[in-house]
């Protein structure tokens, strides 16, 4: 799906023609079905018009995992906007930092979120620190004063090759990037993904990672919208309330962090809890019991990172592995070239990868062979061919 095809705005309008009512996502008490989601963001569009964006306009989404955060995110880049996520826990410093190397000119944002006051961090930020930020839109929308025909004319000048986002990686080993990724990169690398994971429209993904990092935003949502399916999530801090909906909306497959539902599986009320659609993907103390590894290690794990739009080593067996392949990372996501670099490094190339950190040449970025140099350290498994070096 080359080209305007291959945009959020144009799979957007597709799946709300198509599924119509079929919830896009479920969080909590938050239902957003593909049809709500077109009209809302649509509505919110014509805001962000009105306040002066469009393509390339950088627009900050500070929200945790929900319906505001979709309908944002979509209503910026149907317009050829790029999405900036915002951490939820970014302290004041750390949100005038991203806010000033972003370039971020509008910040729709929620007020607070478990404990954290967005709206006086946001205050105390100096005006002159962020000359860019021109507007800053807490718990509100613009105004919806823009004729219709203007917004179908910005939206059909979006193309795959436009920047979609702008993914901060998470500093875990350093200051965090921006990382450039394009409407058909990240969109068409979720289709892969899918394939390899096999979710379809008849799914209902649990997700628990956060929407403003990649797991979240590509391995989640937007592998969602294009796959047509729903996404389920929980920003609950009871467990017992986040069990309830997961019996009650039936997912059938997981993914995100282990740790983020191990309060979840400690709660009194696991044992008589029917979780038995959850039969896929890697939460597995909360999936069906027949689900689980005997060992999680003898599993393949998944490899991915910001640079890479989600994953970049995994395996569609969710079988107990050998002995020999414990910790094994699977195979190089399909469109991905592999090789091991001197001492072992994993070097990665191909065409869903960033175009490069914001505000870096791509030569700074990649070698002169286009090989984008991970710094994770990997072996071959004696039983598959060797990649190349």
């Amino acid at each position: 799906m080359p080209g305007r095809t291959h945009t959020v705005g144009a799979i957007l309008r597709r799946q709300a023609a198509a599924r119509g009512a079929h919830p896009l996502l479920v969080c909590d008490d938050d239902r957003l079905s593909y049809s709500d989601a077109e009209r809302r963001s649509a509505e919110l569009a014509h805001g962000l018009i009105a306040l002066g964006a469009g393509k390339g306009t950088h627009v900050g989404l500070l929200y945790p995992n929900g319906g505001e955060f979709v309908v944002a995110m979509l209503a910026a880049t149907r317009i050829g906007a790029v999405a900036i996520p915002y951490p939820t826990f970014a302290t004041a410093t750390e949100l005038r930092r991203q806010l000033a190397h972003s370039d971020t000119a509008i910040l729709l944002a929620t007020a607070s979120y478990r404990g954290n006051d967005f709206r006086a961090r946001l205050s105390d930020i100096d005006g002159t620190a962020v000359p860019l930020l021109r507007h800053v839109l807490i718990d509100s929308a613009p105004a919806d004063d823009v004729d219709e025909s203007l917004l179908a004319a910005m939206e059909r000048d979006v193309d795959g090759s436009d920047a979609l986002a702008v993914i901060y990686t998470s500093g875990s080993t350093g200051a965090p990037k921006g990382v450039v990724h394009t409407h058909s990169a990240l969109l068409e690398h979720q289709v892969n993904l899918n394939a390899v994971r096999g979710l379809t429209a008849d799914d209902r993904l649990f997700c628990t990672s956060p929407f403003f990092w990649i797991g979240g935003f590509a391995f989640g949502l937007l592998a969602t919208l294009v796959a047509g399916s729903t996404l389920v999530c929980s920003n609950a801090t009871d467990a017992a309330q986040t069990l309830d909906l997961l019996e009650a909306e039936r997912p059938t497959v997981t993914n995100g962090f282990v740790a983020g539902i191990a309060h979840l599986a400690r709660h009194p009320s696991i044992g008589s809890r029917d979780l038995s659609s959850m039969r896929r993907g890697n939460l597995y103390p909360i999936m069906a019991p027949e689900a689980r590894p005997a060992n999680s290690e003898l599993r393949h794990n998944m490899l991915g990172m910001t640079e890479t739009g989600g994953f970049v080593l995994l395996s569609g067996d969710e079988s107990d592995q050998p002995e020999r392949r414990r910790g094994s990372f699977g195979k190089p996501a399909p469109g991905f070239d592999a090789k091991v670099g001197e001492d072992g490094e994993l070097c990665i190339r191909g065409p869903y990868l960033m175009q490069c950190y914001y505000k870096h040449s791509r030569e700074e970025c990649f070698d002169s062979d286009g090989w984008f140099h991970t710094g994770d350290l990997v072996r071959i498994d004696a039983g598959l061919p060797p990649l190349p070096r």
